[in-house]
């Protein structure tokens, strides 16, 4: 500013600045691919398939790609096992959600489709409290179905992961439990100590 026909210079450091980061929310879609030993190409036999949130919200983008492929590898000669343990948004699994409803209730579902078997679905449906399913993985025509432990694959990713240390367990759930999970949940995240 000008002072007596001078300019002057504030020779002022910076306040100091808080650095942040960010990173942003990837979505990465989860699933395997079990392919044919010995073939030249090394075919797909198999693809398992964990939905994720974006694939359950009606309308997005990621719903919209999950469908487009889920419909690909039932017309293909690809078994397809969908894993669903979300219990909220838009039923996704290629079984019928009211097929599936006169078998009774879930919370989690997995669905399998096998080759050649157009409008049959193999399904375990689980309650919040029951041991996830030990499940069937179709192969080939000339092997056994392999098995999948579910609980068992599922503890070994928590175990193994940040998962007890970043989640806050003080809060409800997403959509809520009922009025008897929710009192269960609570006993229990009490014996483990993540409440108080």
């Amino acid at each position: 500013t000008p002072l007596h026909g001078r300019s002057n210079v504030l020779e002022r450091a910076a306040d100091a600045s808080e650095n942040i980061s960010y990173y942003p929310n990837r979505e990465r879609e989860l699933f395997v691919e079990i392919r044919r030993s010995g073939s030249r190409q090394g075919d797909v036999v198999a693809a398992i398939e964990l939905l994720s949130p974006s694939n359950k919200v009606i309308g997005g983008h990621g719903r919209r790609e999950y469908i487009t492929k889920q419909h690909e590898l039932i017309e293909s000669e690809t078994h397809l096992l969908e894993i669903d343990l979300l219990r909220g948004g838009a039923h996704s699994v290629a079984a019928p959600r009211a097929t599936v409803s006169s078998k009774g209730t879930w919370d989690y579902l997995v669905c399998l489709h096998r080759v050649g078997q157009r409008n049959t679905f193999d399904i375990w449906r689980n309650r919040l409290r029951q041991r996830l399913p030990v499940v069937s993985i179709p192969l080939t025509s000339d092997q056994p179905d392999a098995t999948l432990d579910l609980q068992e694959a599922l503890d070994i990713t928590y175990d193994g992961g940040p998962y007890p240390r970043v989640w806050d367990y003080r809060g409800e759930p997403e959509p809520p439990f009922s009025d008897g999970d929710r009192v269960w949940a609570d006993g229990l995240l009490r014996s483990k100590g993540f409440r108080a």
